[in-house]
């Protein structure tokens, strides 16, 4: 089976991310309006999570609330609903559908939203099939204050034992929320910034943060340094990992309160530096590692090296095209085979683990 089964007993992955619908602006270099059109599609970091998960695991072991507005697409309904319906909850309003609009004008990406969005919460749950049963692990997208709410909220869940999977939102790792950080650092099972996230949240880039440069031995160490610091804040069993692109992910893990920490150590991210030809659009990259390593750390029981290996091809999928990635029914074996390469995530996951095997004799 292309899905591998987790120990007995486990619990769902869920997410309080969102699913945003996108819509798609292209902009001239002299700042006109350009006649390049692009469907809208599905958005969201809970949905590239989510889906990023669903590469290994069947549906029956995730979960999304999905707010439906007045204008949900039907086509939209229906690609959700070819992943497997048991992964999602529709909640139904008098509302619109959460829409934000992207504007591409030549390197510089804008974002706003088009309409109100509808905030996800651990206190919802109850009243989806998603509250049955304390979950495996929980995923969000947020600030650090919203980290602590959140964590709060599942706490009075009695979802207290949970892994709890924080990806900061770009916004927020600025130096003056560092101190809202390691107010919560210790409740969090995987802390996951990019780099530029980690190092101009420490301080240890200029503000504002000048363009990603290629990649050398002074910026691996100060993206070590800051994954080493970033592991500080946790506590036992809680684990900093800092995605850093092409040049893979760095980790650390905490190995007492006061502020011990493990060895700094490095995976080699599933496209290299030959490679790069293959990454069409890296929106949902990030979601999707965090996705994937939610799935990983399920089905290996917490291995954290295993969580990464799963996030990194699970990273892959996202980035190889633009929009989510689909899934199809492979003919020659009926097993569940995704996007235009038509292979399944064990399939990637075990070349990508025979690489990094060899890479490291």
């Amino acid at each position: 089976m292309s899905v591998i089964a987790p120990p007995p007993g486990s619990g769902r992955i869920l997410t309080m991310g969102m699913l945003i619908i996108d819509e798609f602006e292209y902009r001239e270099p002299d700042g006109s309006l350009s006649e390049k059109v692009h469907e809208e599609q599905i958005g969201g970091g809970g949905t590239y999570a989510t889906i990023a998960s669903r590469l290994f695991l069947p549906p029956t072991l995730l979960g999304m609330i999905i707010d439906v507005g007045t204008d949900f697409p039907p086509r939209i309904m229906d690609e959700l609903l070819s992943y497997g319906s048991e992964m999602w909850h529709f909640r139904e309003g008098d509302r619109l559908t959460t829409r934000a609009l992207n504007i591409y004008s030549e390197e510089v990406r804008g974002f706003r939203y088009l309409t109100p969005r509808a905030r996800i919460s651990p206190v919802q749950l109850p009243s989806t099939p998603f509250g049955e049963s304390p979950p495996s692990y929980v995923h969000f997208v947020c600030s650090p204050l919203r980290a602590a709410e959140i964590v709060k909220e599942l706490d009075e869940l009695e979802f207290v034992d949970c892994g709890k999977i924080w990806e900061p939102m770009p916004p927020d790792c600025v130096p003056a929320e560092l101190e809202n950080l390691k107010a919560i650092g210790k409740r969090i099972t995987i802390l996951s910034p990019n780099h530029l996230e980690a190092l101009t949240l420490l301080s240890l880039l200029p503000d504002p943060l000048p363009a990603p440069q290629p990649s050398s031995a002074e910026t691996k160490a100060l993206i070590s340094l800051a994954t080493k610091t970033l592991a500080s804040f946790m506590s036992p069993g809680g684990t900093a990992v800092v995605r850093s692109g092409g040049d893979g992910v760095c980790f650390c893990s905490s190995t007492g309160e006061g502020g011990e920490v493990g060895e700094v150590k490095w995976v080699e991210a599933v496209f290299g530096k030959d490679e790069q030809s293959r990454v069409i659009d890296v929106t949902g990259g990030g979601n999707g590692f965090l996705g994937g390593m939610g799935a990983g750390l399920l089905i290996s029981g917490g291995d954290v090296y295993e969580g990464i290996l799963y996030g990194s091809v699970a990273a892959s999928f996202a980035i190889e095209q633009s929009g989510l990635p689909k899934m199809r029914i492979r003919e020659s074996d009926g097993e569940e085979a995704w996007c235009d390469v038509q292979e399944t995530g064990r399939e990637r996951l075990e070349r990508f683990r025979a690489k990094v095997a060899a890479s490291s004799n």
